[in-house]
């Protein structure tokens, strides 16, 4: 999947995580028997944040993934001699299990895979947890629903669930029920669309276009379904400008004229680096104000933190009205 670039120089640092699924299988290689863990989780976004991947989403089609994965690897002798692997990124659980079952199966064709859904906070699970036997075709399966799923639409704007028996995409609004994929029985179902259609579209999993264009079910779920998903990703954009401007007036309301330095300053970096991420470098979408506020900030970034100070005017008022003092020289002659 593609990853706008701020999503590991500035958002997964500060993210939250969920355990999902632990998923184990062993490897074999120059004579010795290894076991690997795969740790899904479920990457949980501040509120701006996940505005700011649908908008990413909506206008360049790379937002954040939801599911990251850390994988981890031991002798199968060394109960504690775990060593971490590269971690990898995700659209959703099944891409991840497909991934995992693809190298599971690897030259030989099959694997078992023992997944933990619980206790998943220690380094060691209690109990074999779910024994699970796979073969290539198993996994074959799989990728092509999830084939299905990116012609059903963007997943940024969908909820794609499941495992290597059924998969189901919910639609961002609950006027469309959700699209089921039975693996099992290599079926897809759509249900049908209110004051459309009466019946649910059953078809075949595979050739997801052809069987599609086949039923017209099937093409009335999918165009109500693409109507949906056009007013979502114009109303990601309007949603991450306005979120964009309150972030801007609450956060130089909490600065109150102080310095740009220290946490300051690093909370500023953050966020002008979310604005320019979503908006570009000349911050288009945001009204006049915020974007020289912004730019403001942007200036003060690269003097190191320095933020300047109000520019004063040429006469001083005094406390009473009709009466100014001068600046300079002259306004020691004009005291009395």
């Amino acid at each position: 999947m593609r990853i706008s670039p701020v999503f590991k120089s500035v958002v997964e640092p500060c993210l939250e995580r969920v355990a999902v699924i632990e998923v184990l299988h062993t490897e074999r290689h120059e004579g010795r028997e290894f076991v690997i863990s795969h740790l899904l989780r479920r990457n949980i976004f501040t509120d701006f944040d996940r505005r700011l991947s649908r908008h990413l989403a909506a206008v360049r089609g790379a937002g954040f993934p939801s599911v990251s994965v850390s994988a981890r690897v031991r002798e199968r002798n060394d109960r504690h001699g775990w060593q971490p692997c590269a971690p990898a990124d995700h659209a959703s659980v099944p891409h991840a299990l497909a991934a995992i079952a693809r190298r599971a199966v690897g030259e030989t064709g099959s694997a078992n895979l023992r997944l933990h859904y619980h206790g998943l906070g220690e380094q060691e699970r209690e109990g074999q947890g779910l024994r699970r036997a796979i073969e290539t075709e198993d996994v074959d399966i799989l990728e092509a629903a999830l084939e299905g799923c990116q012609q059903v639409g963007d997943f940024a704007f969908m909820e794609v669930t499941g495992d290597f028996d059924l998969i189901m995409v919910k639609p961002p609004e609950p006027s469309l029920q959700p699209i089921v994929m039975d693996l099992f029985n290599r079926r897809l179902t759509m249900p049908p669309v209110p004051g459309l259609t009466n019946e649910h579209a059953s078809m075949p999993l595979f050739d997801f276009q052809r069987v599609v264009s086949e039923n017209a079910a099937a093409r009335t779920y999918m165009a109500a379904l693409r109507h949906m998903l056009v007013a979502q990703k114009e109303r990601a954009v309007l949603e991450f400008r306005a979120a964009a401007e309150q972030r801007i007036l609450d956060f130089e309301h909490a600065l109150r004229g102080r310095n740009l330095e220290s946490f300051r300053l690093d909370a500023v970096i953050s966020l002008v680096t979310r604005l320019k991420a979503g908006l570009g470098d000349s911050l288009a979408g945001l009204s006049e104000d915020a974007q020289i506020t912004a730019f403001d900030w942007a200036e003060a970034i690269e003097n190191g933190g320095f933020r300047a100070e109000p520019s004063r005017p040429e006469h001083e008022p005094l406390p009473w009205p009709g009466r100014v003092r001068p600046r300079g020289a002259a306004a020691g002659a004009a005291a009395f």
